[in-house]
């Protein structure tokens, strides 16, 4: 049972080798057709065969002396070659009990004479065979054996540059669509040496930047920070190179006109390369530092300030909303103000008024009669403004 199960599994193997060549139902080359005719020649038999062999069949990728392109599996005396490392060779198969009652022994093909040569790939593995066949019985001599041996390692070698060709067109294949999806990005994407010198970086740089690919290659990136300033990043580099794992900074980087972006970098140094990925931040740094300021101005008024978002729900609250209403900042986010401090109006209609003057998504001034979080209710001057995006 063990030994059957190798052997099904070393067939699984050998054929996955053989598909790796991409050869079957190929059409003739004449690289093989010649080596075809040599055998023929060399081995003074009719007959000569490249043969592979799949999981149901015989299939000939170069023949000489007959016009068939495949035959049966079960009927091919190259079934029993690829199960040696030598040549195997038949003198009369008509008394041989292996191949005596073979359809092509004794059919009208009327084989007597058969040797081929294993065809053996650099795993081992028995792909099929270059065989010579005659109608009569015979013997190979010791310089025709060593010929097809020598004959079938040259089919071989062919059928190993032909893989690798194509291996290496499916690498420049591969590796041209990942440049143009590296050259795509909006982002800078950069591959740097070791002392990070720049050694390709993708056309984002000109829209950032304003730098051509040429004009920063081969220099480091160091140089396009402000104040040519790595010391700073000293700790985290060294962190990053020990153990190989992602890190993110953040730059000043000078422009082509001398102009100042910051730049959000993804970076990874592998193998004694560094892989950095770069985004302009320079907006979203602007619109903090105005946030920050505006938090500051905010947190410091005398009257209650929130700041709500497009849907109108609550982000933010200064102190003094907190102790004008009572309400603190779990109290309020993510909620609308108008339904937190809806209280009773009783002959005031004033939160129906405010909640259709939102709709408008218009700055506006406003009084409501609202509820405090201790319960009570007072009146609000409510003044708001409305803040669009950039367009």
């Amino acid at each position: 049972m063990i030994k059957k199960q190798r052997s099904f599994e070393g067939e699984a193997k050998r054929l996955k080798a053989l598909s790796a060549y991409n050869v079957l139902d190929t059409l003739p080359e004449k690289e093989y057709d010649a080596i075809t005719r040599l055998a023929s020649y060399i081995c003074q038999a009719p007959i000569a065969l490249i043969t592979l062999i799949d999981s149901e069949r015989q299939w000939f990728k170069s023949k000489v002396g007959i016009e068939i392109c495949e035959i049966p599996r079960i009927d091919a005396f190259c079934n029993h070659t690829i199960l040696h490392d030598d040549i195997m060779e038949i003198n009369n198969a008509s008394e041989d009990e292996a191949f005596k009652d073979n359809i092509f022994v004794r059919g009208e093909a009327h084989i007597r004479f058969y040797a081929g040569a294993p065809l053996i790939d650099p795993e081992g593995h028995k792909l099929g065979s270059l065989c010579v066949i005659d109608t009569i019985p015979r013997k190979l001599s010791l310089e025709q054996r060593d010929a097809l041996r020598t004959l079938a390692s040259e089919v071989m070698s062919h059928l190993i540059l032909k893989k690798q060709k194509q291996e290496l067109e499916a690498s420049l294949k591969k590796h041209k669509e990942f440049y143009n999806l590296f050259n795509s990005s909006s982002e800078i994407q950069i591959i740097a040496s070791d002392d990070s010198s720049i050694e390709l970086i993708n056309n984002a740089v000109i829209n950032i930047l304003g730098y051509e690919p040429e004009q920063v290659m081969g220099k480091s990136l160091w140089e396009f920070v402000v104040d040519k300033n790595r010391e700073q990043y000293v700790p985290l580099i060294e962190k990053a190179v020990a153990n190989e794992q992602p890190f993110e900074i953040e730059t000043q980087t000078v422009t082509l006109d001398n102009e100042v972006r910051w730049i959000g970098w993804c970076a990874i140094h592998k193998a004694g390369k560094w892989y950095a990925s770069g985004r302009d931040i320079t907006y979203q740094k602007k619109i903090l530092a105005d946030l920050e300021q505006l938090s500051l101005v905010a947190s410091k008024m005398i009257n209650g300030v929130t700041i709500s978002n497009a849907d109108d729900k609550i982000v933010w609250i200064n102190d003094a909303f907190k102790y004008i209403t009572g309400f603190d900042n779990k109290d309020v986010e993510n909620k609308r103000l108008r339904d937190v401090m809806k209280g009773d109006a009783g002959e005031f209609n004033s939160i129906d008024e405010y909640n259709e003057l939102i709709k408008t998504k218009k700055s506006y001034a406003s009084q409501v009669y609202a509820t405090c979080k201790d319960g009570r209710q007072i009146w609000l001057s409510i003044v708001n403004s409305v803040v669009y995006n950039e367009r």
